[in-house]
């Protein structure tokens, strides 16, 4: 038996090893291989039951968890867990009969009380519901449960003699067990991580957290959320490192709170402060035309939310929440706001910072969530009030992070120090020995310069590939990663318009840091050809970046080199022609494009000809009209859409 247990142990040990290395297929194969029956270890049971949640296998979880408990039936810890997956997977039945056991032994048990008493009321058993919460009310003391046995008896007296329309139903700020509708909307608005969310807990002795269940947020957690059988949080970027929503996390520091506790009139203040503070934010967006929404967290503080209608990436979703606080006026000094989101890139093994989601209930008060208008009223339907919410366009938002240093030429952005640049070390902005480099702020106002009568930039991207591909992928894009956007900075930026040129180009990045905006024009050596190329290898592979320099001019090879031959007027490089040679290849550019797109029209055209044919009409309604088939003199078939 021995040899057997410790078999298994090392067994389980290589399953773990395998999961935390991404070779879930393995880890599956090893696990269900592993023939547990009949050893009488509870350890080696809650073990592979571990193993098996990690891998979603939901009947090797009940089936080690029951074992467990067969062997360590005071570990109530054992039966707690076997109700949470019970009621994950939908089992309401059996997931009944381990709570009602696990309140025999535990008549004080706040969660198990909330958990069954919302399978009782999805089961329509509102008397057994109303009778249970009362029972929890006398063990427990929490007036919560008072007001929910008084809420399910109004719903006994009335839901069995009329039918009440969603406008008709009793007033609550959730309903007892939403609808699949509602909770397909619920979760249009909170996406995250794929493949995972995290649940809250909380010990006996106060302390809470959450933990990660490497499972999709899927209709059926969403759903206990609501009910508040589980409370969920969410890892905010997905693994492309774009997200859906970004938020701000409004709280009372650990220094004020300790103070405030056990002082009512301290505690209301800290908490007005709070809310002054979402408001302001909530102000700030609106200013901006941004859509945003106040949530009560629960406990002491307040989230401030704004959804995206399609994903964006990390980075300009953080430049956005970093540009609403700067000009957030009027914040408590003693008040902390956390943007989120806090990172701009996780690993594909990583999870980054979560943050818990509205309408659930908060294990440490027992309190929902909710949505709150700007009095801290919270809206009396809150599922409906879902319905209301609007999202936040990625292009309004590239529109607001274009214009964020327009406040810069009124003297609203104040000037912070840059850090010392060596171009072929990479650790800031270059400076002469003793000064320093001031980096936020624009020379001029951007409107004033114009790159296309820059000839000095005009020829640099002629006569150099790589700097013409980096300057016409982030005005394409609108998008350049920090190596790319350093190149750019420590060649343009010596240009004697460069300043105003790098500025130019990083204002039409939303994701691009503000660090790199200049000030004042780069002094010393610019960026040497062999560090741009250890810094955008794949730029360079693909655009030519071999030039020949004259090796009497003793200097590294640079692209400012280019610049060092005649006047570009002696060449005949004029404005005019560097601005004809731009305006040849968008054209050429865009003819292409046209082309394409007139091939795929044809393509369409035929497809519908075809399903016009077949049908043997002439016209068909549409919800964009009536569409009619017309037919030339020539025989040429097109088509018309009317209203």
């Amino acid at each position: 038996m021995e040899q057997q247990l410790a078999s298994l142990e090392d067994a389980l040990k290589q399953c773990e090893s395998l999961v935390n290395g991404d070779k879930e297929e393995e880890a599956r194969t090893l696990l269900l291989s592993l023939q547990t029956k009949g050893v009488e270890d509870a350890e080696i049971h809650l073990k592979a039951a571990q193993c098996a949640e990690k891998l979603g296998i939901t009947d090797r979880i009940i089936y080690e968890l029951n074992q467990a408990y067969r062997y360590r039936p005071d570990d109530l810890s054992i039966i707690k867990r076997l109700a949470v997956v019970r009621i994950d997977s939908g089992q309401y039945d059996r997931a009944e009969k381990c709570l009602r056991e696990l309140l025999k032994k535990d008549p004080h048990d706040i969660d198990a009380y909330r958990q069954l008493g919302a399978i009782l009321e999805e089961d329509r058993q509102f008397g057994a519901a109303a009778e249970l919460y009362r029972e929890a009310y006398q063990k427990t003391g929490l007036e919560e449960f008072a007001k929910r046995a008084l809420s399910v008896e109004h719903i006994e007296e009335t839901d069995e003699s009329s039918e009440y329309s969603d406008e008709e139903k009793p007033d609550s700020h959730i309903p007892r067990i939403p609808e699949e509708n509602e909770v397909v909307l619920y979760m249009s608005l909170f996406q995250g991580r794929e493949g995972t969310y995290a649940r809250q807990w909380v010990s006996p002795t106060g302390e809470s957290g959450y933990t990660p269940v490497r499972e999709p947020f899927t209709p059926n957690p969403a759903k206990n959320h609501l009910i508040g059988n589980l409370t969920a949080g969410l890892y905010q970027l997905r693994i492309d490192n774009t997200l859906l929503f970004i938020a701000f996390d409004i709280d009372i520091p650990k220094s004020v709170l300790t103070q405030a506790v056990g002082d009512k009139r301290k505690w209301d203040s800290a908490i007005a402060s709070v809310h002054k503070t979402a408001c302001i934010i909530a102000d700030t967006c609106a200013s901006l035309g941004i859509p945003a929404y106040i949530e009560d967290s629960g406990h002491k503080g307040r989230h401030v939310w704004i959804f995206m209608d399609e994903p964006v990436q990390a980075k300009a979703a953080k430049n956005l929440a970093r540009l609403i606080m700067a000009r957030s006026e009027g914040i408590p000094p003693q008040i902390q706001v956390e943007i989120f989101p806090k990172q701009t890139h996780v690993k594909e093994d990583g999870l980054g910072n979560l943050i818990k989601i509205p309408l659930g209930i908060h294990k440490k008060t027992g309190r929902r969530s909710l949505f709150i208008d700007g009095n801290g009223v919270p809206y009396p339907r809150q599922m409906s009030f879902l319905k209301t919410i609007r999202k936040y366009s990625k292009e309004a938002l590239f529109e607001v992070l274009a214009s964020r240093f327009d406040g810069a030429r009124r003297g609203e952005m104040t000037e912070t120090d840059g850090a010392p640049f060596d171009p072929d070390n990479g650790k800031g902005v270059h400076q002469e020995p003793g000064k320093t480099v001031k980096q936020i702020g624009i020379s001029r106002p951007v409107e004033e310069y114009d790159p296309a009568r820059d000839s000095q930039f005009q020829l640099l991207l002629v006569r150099c590939p790589v700097i013409r591909h980096l300057v016409e992928k982030a005005q394409q894009f609108r998008e350049i990663n920090n190596d790319e956007a350093n190149v750019i900075v420590h060649t343009i930026g010596h240009l004697e318009n460069g300043p105003d040129a790098v500025n130019s180009i990083l204002r039409e990045c939303p994701t691009a840091s503000e660090s790199l905006f200049l000030k004042s024009r780069l002094r010393g050596n610019p960026i040497s050809c062999p560090k741009i190329r250890s810094r955008v290898p794949d730029v360079t592979s693909r655009v030519i970046c071999n030039c020949q320099f004259d090796p009497r001019l003793l200097v590294y090879p640079n692209p400012l080199i280019h610049l060092q031959g005649p006047d570009p007027g002696a060449l005949g490089v004029t404005v005019d022609s560097l601005q004809f040679h731009s305006l040849v290849q968008d054209y050429l550019k865009t003819k292409r494009i046209l082309n394409e797109t007139e091939i795929l029209f044809e393509r369409y055209q035929e497809r519908m000809n075809k399903l016009f044919e077949e049908a043997g009409v002439e016209e068909a309604e549409t919800p964009l009209g009536k569409i009619t088939r017309v037919k030339g003199e020539d025989g040429s078939i097109s088509f018309s859409l009317g209203v």
